[in-house]
């Protein structure tokens, strides 16, 4: 039973992996006569009665604001998207939920720092390094964004380590991971950290994507809340011998948790070392389509999703600066499931939501937050990764 459940959530998560050759949803130049109708057939919703009217309603209103965002001429542009209709506590699932600390605090933040960033490159893009970074999942509608920020900097450390990527399961870690202090929510759909998800990389390995795939009831949690049964220690008797469900494939031996708010040490970790968990406020992120982003506000910011950091650059047609993102809102999300952010030094501000995934219980409630959406605060990387 467990080995045909794994086979479903297998083929479900493969469906979602590859690149899109076109966009599914019309640009944001397109949109001139862009109606509801025109919406749900390109995103194949469809709804009856009272919930046509709502959600109808829901879209016209976000497609204003894309229209008059769009007509400011800014860096970034909006544009439709699978959230385009939905409603605000449907959205915050596509955060890391419930979330009330971040980290543990018998890890410090330690410096890479290697010299000046003018001595470095211009600019990085670690997709450009032949098999270091894997292709962008979906968490759907479970808080897990940080097992997939966690799994896919794990996949690119163990590929620029040995040579070899491996993509491996979210959702062994959603099942599975222990969170007893409730560092950054209550587990699995309801918010943990990446660097959680680092220590139980060196504690207990991880296995492929393909042996423990995401599962079906766990994608559409909000509607099901549950995060699925772990597998871990499962066994199957092949032979005359047993065999774990899920076999080990890579692991770790621990983690580096940056400098708070240091733009110089992100800069030079990213450059230098790889592929970065960063901890960022995503709550205006949802109709993103291209561009430099600078949609976040220098006050009242909320941490509240785990992301991947995989490369910085500067834009050839504006000339801002930006960090290179990697979402977990499916390939259809943005720039092929990337955000361009304003990249900056400083951009300080206050969180004065800390319990939202930030800090631990006992830790302030207030925290200064720097960068764009708060992307200098919180970022680690694995160390040690390497096949199991």
């Amino acid at each position: 039973m467990c080995l045909s459940k794994l086979l479903v959530a297998t083929l479900t998560i493969v469906s979602c992996l590859g690149l899109p050759t076109e966009h599914k949803f019309s640009r944001h130049y397109e949109l001139d006569n862009y109606s509801f109708d025109d919406y749900l057939k390109e995103s194949g919703k469809s709804y009856d009665g009272k919930e046509y009217d709502t959600r109808s309603k829901i879209f016209k209103n976000n497609l204003a604001k894309i229209k008059t965002h769009n007509a400011l001429e800014k860096s970034w542009k909006m544009g439709v998207n699978r959230f385009t209709d939905m409603s605000d506590n449907e959205l915050k699932s596509s955060f890391g939920a419930d979330k009330r600390a971040l980290y543990t605090t018998t890890k410090q933040p330690t410096s890479v720092l290697k010299g000046s960033t003018k001595s470095l490159p211009s600019s990085i893009d670690w997709r450009d390094v032949e098999n270091a970074v894997s292709a962008v999942k979906d968490q759907g509608q479970c808080g897990s964004c940080w097992a997939f920020a966690a799994t896919a900097t794990i996949e690119s450390h163990v590929s620029l380590n040995t040579g070899i990527l491996t993509e491996i399961s979210p959702q062994e870690l959603v099942s599975c991971m222990p969170n007893d202090d409730s560092c950054g929510g209550t587990g699995g759909c309801y918010g943990a950290t990446a660097e959680l998800a680092f220590d139980y990389l060196a504690e207990y390995g991880l296995p492929e994507l393909w042996t423990y795939g995401y599962l079906p009831e766990v994608y559409w949690n909000s509607y099901t809340g549950t995060n699925g049964a772990c597998l871990r220690d499962q066994a199957y008797v092949r032979g005359s011998a047993k065999q774990l469900v899920a076999p080990r494939a890579v692991t770790g031996s621990g983690y580096v948790l940056l400098p708070r708010n240091d733009y110089d040490e992100l800069m030079n970790a990213i450059a230098t070392i790889g592929p970065i968990a960063v901890n960022v406020d995503a709550s205006n992120w949802h109709s993103y389509e291209s561009g430099v982003f600078f949609g976040c506000p220098q006050e009242d910011v909320d941490i509240n999703h785990v992301v991947t950091l995989v490369g910085y650059g500067t834009d050839s047609d504006s000339g801002e600066d930006y960090w290179l993102v990697r979402n977990s809102w499916s390939p259809e999300f943005g720039e092929l499931g990337y955000i361009r952010i304003a990249r900056s030094a400083g951009y300080c501000g206050m969180d004065y939501h800390n319990g939202d995934g930030v800090g631990c219980s006992y830790d302030p409630t207030n925290v200064t937050v720097c960068g764009m959406c708060g992307i200098l605060y919180d970022s680690s990387y694995p160390i040690g990764a390497s096949l199991w």
